[in-house]
C-alpha cells in the first residue's frame, strides 16, 4: 500500500494486471498462489479450538542427557525450546510463563553437546555445555495439566490461578 500512495494508482493498477496475467499463463506461479490461498484459509478458519497437544508423542521433542543427580547417569530431559515445542508456543512465549511464575522454572541440569562451526576445519564440533532441563515425568505432567488447559483456550494468562496452582503442584510431585 506504501508503493501505491508513492507512485499513484497507476502504478498499483499496472502491477495488478502483471499478477493477473502472471497467473493465467504460468501454472507454476498459479499453484504457488492456490497453496498460499488455501493455507490462509485453513490458518483462519481454525480459528477454533486449537489441537490438543496431549495427543503427541513428547518422546520425540525430547532428547537424551547426561544428568547432574546424585544418581548421575542420562535421561530423556526437555530444554525450554523442546518444552515450548511440546505446548506449540514460541520459545520467547515460553521463557516469559517461566519469569512471570507462570510455569515452573527448571531444576535439574544437564550437559548438552551443541554443534559448533570449527571454520578452519570447516566441521562441526560438539561443545559440551550445562543446561536446565526438565526430565521426562516433570514433562508428562506439565502435559497433563497445562496441555488440557491449551487445548480449551487458545492462552495461558497470569489470572489463570487454578491452573497455576495445578501446574505447580503436578510437577512438584513429579520432583
Amino acid at each position: 500500500m506504501a508503493k501505491a500512495r508513492k507512485y499513484g494508482t497507476e502504478w498499483h493498477d499496472q502491477r495488478n494486471a502483471r499478477r493477473r496475467e502472471r497467473y493465467d499463463k504460468d501454472p507454476e506461479y498459479r499453484a504457488g498462489v492456490v497453496t498460499r490461498s488455501r493455507r490462509t484459509y485453513r490458518n483462519k478458519s481454525d480459528a477454533g479450538l486449537p489441537d490438543d497437544p496431549r495427543k503427541q508423542d513428547i518422546t520425540k521433542l525430547g532428547k537424551v542427557r547426561s544428568v547432574d543427580l546424585p544418581g548421575g547417569g542420562e535421561m530423556l530431559c526437555f530444554t525450554k525450546g523442546e518444552m515450548a515445542k511440546l505446548f506449540d508456543r514460541t520459545v520467547k512465549l515460553f521463557y516469559m510463563w517461566v519469569s512471570s511464575g507462570r510455569f515452573p522454572d527448571a531444576v535439574t541440569v544437564a550437559t548438552d553437546y551443541p554443534a559448533v562451526r570449527n571454520y578452519s576445519t570447516k566441521k562441526d564440533v560438539p561443545i559440551p555445555q550445562k543446561v536446565a532441563v526438565y526430565t521426562l515425568p516433570e514433562a508428562q505432567a506439565a502435559m497433563r495439566i497445562l496441555g488440557l488447559h491449551l487445548s480449551q483456550v487458545h492462552y495461558f494468562r497470569s489470572d489463570h490461578n487454578s491452573v497455576i496452582a495445578a501446574l505447580r503442584q503436578e510437577i512438584e510431585d513429579a520432583r
